[in-house]
């Protein structure tokens, strides 16, 4: 094999190796998204149990407690009553039980 034969072969593999990494628009648009997103102001999560943790839980159960939600938008009562849940899924099981009794 001669020098020019190798080197042919190698502009081909380097010709065919770019090409498979152009990108395609909706890549292009996935990356300047993450670009974008990424230059947005970064989160900063605060260290469990330290004192502006404990004021944001208790700002939050302040509110919970004036308003009856929680920060979500849910009743606050959906947590002091757990035996709505219960029954409403004792209600589910059984519905789904005697769905598979029917189809059996």
């Amino acid at each position: 094999m001669s020098t020019h034969e190798r080197r042919a072969g190698t502009f081909t593999y380097l010709r065919n190796h770019q090409a498979r990494l152009r990108r395609s628009p909706l890549t292009h648009a996935i990356a300047l998204a993450l670009a974008a997103g990424g230059a947005a102001d970064p989160a900063h999560a605060q260290h469990a149990f330290s004192p502006a943790w404990f004021a944001a839980k208790g700002a939050a159960q302040g509110t919970a407690t004036a308003t009856g939600r929680l920060p979500n938008g849910l009743p606050a009562s959906s947590l002091t009553a757990p035996e709505q849940q219960s029954a409403a899924a004792r209600q589910k099981l059984q519905t789904s039980i005697n769905n598979l009794n029917l189809a059996a």
